[in-house]
């Protein structure tokens, strides 16, 4: 029979016997472990793609200060030919044909009246370019800028951006269809392009046009030197027959 202290040694025993491994675990919190280093790769291919992004924006901003234009049309064909398929009027809401500049050497460009960075340096530019012409001859060069942005540019806009800018009353100011411009202006070399917002990406390009309307010469870029295009008219302009 078993005594007091017997029954008191064998309860000892047997809590000994239940081991901490044997007892249930409470779930461990595992000490935060720093976040790993990008993969290389992974981290060079945003770095590639941010650098892209920027370049683009940069190469857009490049475009609409100077952009390169495509050289003219180098079939030597007259631009009077165009007339058929086009469909243009000037500042005045007249009907304009290209074939109504015959006879007089022509300084031809590109504009919208909503651009305030290019757009005013190309009509310095074409003043300037008049006021080299000797005074006796001025009158026999045409002027004739054409807008990229016939949605805006309406005949009464022109009339009156011609106004704000002081343009002489016998330049020429253009509008038309968006299909005419384009054609006129790709068989000049003219490159443009809308961007989303509302403004456009655009070539500085001024064209010399014979009396027979084919391109006897260009310049490209603002500010740049106008000798060559002022002797350009000159010489033409000596020959007009008027």
């Amino acid at each position: 029979m078993m005594t007091r202290f017997s029954i008191l040694l064998l309860l000892s025993l047997a809590a000994c016997g239940t081991t901490h491994d044997d007892a249930p675990h409470a779930p461990h919190e595992m000490p935060a472990t720093p976040a790993a280093p990008a993969n290389p790769a992974e981290h060079a291919a945003h770095a590639e793609h941010a650098a892209h992004a920027e370049q683009a924006a940069h190469a857009e901003h490049a475009e609409h200060a100077h952009p390169a234009a495509a050289p003219a049309s180098p079939d030597g064909r007259s631009l009077w030919n165009l007339d058929a398929d086009l469909t243009l009027v000037d500042q005045t809401g007249a009907p304009f044909a290209l074939a109504s500049l015959a006879g007089k050497p022509t300084l031809l460009t590109f504009f919208y009246s909503g651009c305030t960075t290019m757009c005013p340096l190309i009509v310095t530019d074409v003043k300037r370019i008049e006021a080299a012409v000797p005074a006796a001859l001025r009158e026999r060069v045409n002027v004739v800028f054409i807008t990229i942005d016939p949605e805006h540019d309406t005949a009464p806009r022109l009339l009156a951006v011609a106004a704000e800018r002081s343009m002489p009353a016998r330049w020429r100011l253009v509008t038309g269809d968006a299909s005419s411009i384009r054609t006129v202006a790709s068989t000049v070399g003219m490159t443009y392009r809308a961007l989303p917002s509302g403004d456009f990406a655009h070539a500085a390009l001024y064209t010399v046009l014979g009396p027979d309307g084919r391109v006897v010469h260009q310049l490209e870029g603002t500010g740049a030197s106008i000798d060559e295009t002022v002797a350009t008219l000159t010489r033409l302009a000596e020959h007009d027959p008027s």
